[in-house]
């Protein structure tokens, strides 16, 4: 009887001791997660501003317009000789605001 109960209270340690080895597991795999996670915003960010600098200073103009809206959502530098203004002020306009309604409407 007392060899039972020794066992189980080893059993209990052993269970509780297994509970809490779990629980810093699973705190573990939660950081490593959140810490893969932010370096890959991290790569996505520098790609992103990588790809901006390569658009705003290529030597030819180069204009995207939301086809939807009609809206200009990228426009660079070599494109201030399409509109006449500083290209980032381009951003969300649309050809009416640049061109006769007759053009515009082409």
């Amino acid at each position: 009887m007392k060899e039972n109960k020794e066992t189980e209270s080893v059993s209990k340690a052993n269970h509780s001791e297994l509970l809490s080895r779990i629980s810093y597991l699973e705190n573990k795999i939660n950081e490593l997660e959140k810490a893969n996670q932010k370096n890959a915003e991290l790569g996505i960010r520098r790609r992103q501003k990588n790809l901006e600098k390569i658009i705003e200073n290529l030597p030819v103009p180069l204009i995207v317009k939301n086809l939807r809206t009609g809206e200009y959502t990228v426009c660079n530098k070599a494109a201030e000789t399409v509109f006449d203004i500083p290209h980032k002020e381009a951003i969300g306009k649309t050809d009416y605001d640049f061109f006769s309604k007759e053009q515009a409407d082409r």
